[in-house]
């Protein structure tokens, strides 16, 4: 279950569900075990611990989560750098970030905005 490391913390921890390497400029993708369902006019941002990002280079990929998606979350952990990492389970690996959103529809547009401006 996803939680919060602090009552103030912005974002849940993910845990890994399974042991993972990553390899050098590579990635994997990280199963965690759950799925969640999400409050209307939300999304889920999956966003990278601060930690794993200054001891080992690693980061986050392909970070979003809709409302209506009830399959199991996944991290997609990227590795930019020279050494191959291994992530043990039940290890952080991420953390979900739930955002509101405006939900209105985009219009059509007529003109391109830098058409309007000067020179």
């Amino acid at each position: 279950m996803p939680l919060k490391g602090t009552a103030r913390a912005a974002g849940h921890d993910l845990y890994a569900n399974e042991g993972t390497d990553v390899p050098a400029r590579g990635q994997a993708i990280v199963g965690t075990g759950i799925a969640i369902g999400l409050p209307h006019n939300t999304y889920g941002r999956i966003v990278p611990r601060s930690s794993l990002g200054v001891k080992h280079r690693l980061t986050t990929n392909a970070g979003g989560i809709d409302s209506d998606y009830r399959g199991e979350v996944k991290v997609v952990l990227a590795n930019p750098g020279d050494q191959p990492y291994r992530r043990e389970k039940e290890n952080r690996i991420a953390q979900l970030i739930i955002e509101k959103f405006d939900h209105r529809e985009l219009q059509e547009v007529t003109q391109c905005y830098n058409s309007l401006l000067p020179g």
